[in-house]
């Protein structure tokens, strides 16, 4: 018998998933063994059954979506150092008071706060 491989653990946020060396017939692919909190699996269940769809299924459009968020969250994080490294920044004292002005019969103007105003809404669209 051969020395084992040792089966590589990914850990996200509260989920532990052990890899084991095993892929499915067509080779596309792979079983993870997950270790879940009893609250999620019962959320995973309950989702399941309302949608008519294998706690598997459900798991990969779980997982899906958290990469597509951290792979935005990547990419936004590169976007505002790029911003930096450019001197595009609006000091926090500015931006601040651009936004007590907000709830005041005259709001400052939001020139030059332009991208931060797009940043924040595109922000708050994504939630």
């Amino acid at each position: 018998m051969g020395t084992a491989r040792p089966t590589p653990i990914f850990i996200i946020n509260e989920l532990v998933i052990r890899q084991p060396l095993k892929e499915t017939q067509d080779g596309t692919d792979k079983v993870l063994t997950v270790h879940v909190p009893l609250p999620l699996t019962e959320k995973v269940d309950q989702i399941a059954a309302r949608l008519e769809r294998s706690r598997g299924w459900i798991m990969k459009q779980a997982l899906s979506a958290w990469f597509d968020q951290e792979e935005e969250r990547e990419r936004l994080t590169r976007e505002a150092l790029a911003e930096v490294d450019t001197d595009r920044v609006i000091d926090h004292q500015t931006v601040q008071a651009w936004a007590d002005s907000l709830s005041t019969d005259k709001p400052l103007p939001h020139s030059g706060l332009d991208h931060l105003v797009l940043r924040l809404w595109h922000t708050r669209e994504d939630r």
